[in-house]
């Protein structure tokens, strides 16, 4: 099997999960504190709802001039001015700001670039010079074309009326403003995100309330046998068994913790999460993520939603990561587009398979009834390799990756290091035989 630490052996009901693993990752190949990870460095994905809630401040600005802060061990902290072209959210005097932020060794930002027009996701800084931060340049920081821009302006603007109608947002209005986020190819991953991210939280309910009933099931044949067991010994002794035995039970404490709970959590619509003011209140294993997405949001799609959803992703010209996430939602949606869609876009990329192409055989192979078929998928799945990752992976299971590990210029012709370019061939040739027999039996 391959070395491919990302890779996920995810039952069926779990398969959003790995939809969100591929297009949440990043390989992020010139930082050098990640340039040695195994891995594609995986970041905590951040919606447009996220962002928005969880910054002060979004303006549109344009980059000005950085100034040297403090160098520390390799890095550089530095300050950019931003002009601010439109604020967005939050107030803030004058009409330019300062960001602080980590640069290279000479004091370069690929994020930051002079010029450059920016929606920012800012908080306070930390120094307490006015200056902002951003949480996570990955999510934080969107250069955008003037297109791009006015419809994330747009959901911006549909968001703020959503939450300023009522503290606790409709889940209908929110499902529907997901839906509209993942029909713009700009704002897809926006959308998309969210609802994936329902979907695998209440897959994983789902999962938890099977185990807990199976476990509470086979406590009550526990129950039952043991309750067979002590009537048999009391036949065996009446004297012992004639003798009453009173237990005093406290529900005092009991009583006053689920008053306590019912107290602090409120009442609203829609299974509305508490304050931030109650949700401390709460026991702790009563607490409520209020970042987590809700497992109720993906009940609340109409067939009208869905078909919107399908309709958008199907105008793709290409898989990206917002349309990975759609393609995780519509599966099971019966949509005859579906096959001949993926059949499409794996002969487009049978050269050279990318990691997503994984999930498209995967699914194919799912829906096609065919035995060879799904043999076939299951074989590229575990076989499919990528060799600079594998290679780093192996490296780092006995500690940090070296030069010696990695590809250098030196192996390289044109830019493509050679065992790269020998497992993109081995992917090729696994591909190709599973769209011939695919192509076989589905007649596409």
């Amino acid at each position: 099997m391959s070395a491919r630490c990302y890779r996920t052996r995810a039952a069926s009901s779990l398969f959003l999960a790995l939809c969100t693993l591929f297009a949440a990752h990043t390989f992020d190949s010139d930082a050098p504190s990640r340039r040695a990870s195994a891995c594609p460095v995986v970041v905590e994905p951040k919606p447009l709802r996220l962002l928005y809630q969880k910054n002060e401040r979004i303006v549109v600005a344009r980059v000005g001039n950085t100034e040297l802060v403090q160098v520390e061990e390799g890095y550089t902290s530095v300050r950019t001015m931003m002009h601010v072209l439109e604020n967005v959210k939050g107030n803030g005097a004058g009409q330019t700001l300062y960001v602080n932020h980590w640069a290279d060794e000479n004091g370069q930002s690929q994020t930051f670039v002079k010029e450059d027009r920016l929606l920012l996701f800012l908080r306070p800084g930390e120094h307490g010079d006015g200056a902002y931060e951003i949480e996570d340049e990955e999510y934080g920081v969107k250069k955008l074309s003037d297109a791009e821009l006015k419809i994330y302006l747009k959901r911006i603007a549909e968001l703020s009326a959503i939450l300023r109608r009522q503290a606790q947002p409709d889940a209908s209005e929110l499902v529907e403003w997901f839906v509209r986020c993942a029909e713009e190819p700009a704002t897809r991953w926006e959308g998309a995100y969210e609802l994936s991210a329902s979907a695998n939280a209440d897959a994983s309910q789902d999962a938890a309330d099977e185990e807990t009933s199976e476990t509470d099931e086979g406590e009550s044949q526990e129950d039952v046998t043991g309750e067979s067991e002590e009537t048999s010994a009391a036949d065996d002794n009446d004297e012992e068994s004639a003798t009453p035995v009173t237990v005093e039970v406290d529900t005092s404490s009991a009583q006053s913790e689920s008053a306590q709970t019912e107290s602090a959590a409120g009442e609203g619509e829609n299974g509305a999460y508490p304050t931030l003011e109650q949700i401390k209140e709460l026991p702790l294993r009563n607490r409520r993520d209020l970042d987590a997405a809700d497992p109720a949001w993906i009940k609340l799609l109409t067939e009208s939603q869905k078909q919107r959803l399908a309709d958008a992703f199907f105008a793709a010209e290409n898989i990206g990561k917002g349309e990975q996430l759609l393609l995780g939602l519509i599966e099971n949606y019966g949509d005859p587009r579906l096959l001949p869609f993926l059949m499409r876009h794996l002969r487009r990329v049978e050269n050279a398979p990318p990691y997503e192409a994984e999930l498209w055989v995967t699914i194919i192979g799912r829906a096609v009834a065919d035995r060879v078929v799904k043999k076939l998928a299951v074989e590229y799945s575990e076989k499919a390799t990528y060799y600079e990752h594998d290679v780093m992976a192996e490296s780092t299971d006995e500690g940090e990756a070296t030069e010696d590990t990695m590809p250098t210029d030196a192996e390289s012709k044109d830019g493509v290091d050679p065992q790269d370019a020998l497992s993109a061939r081995k992917r090729s040739v696994l591909l190709r035989e599973f769209i011939v027999q695919a192509e076989r039996a589905t007649q596409l």
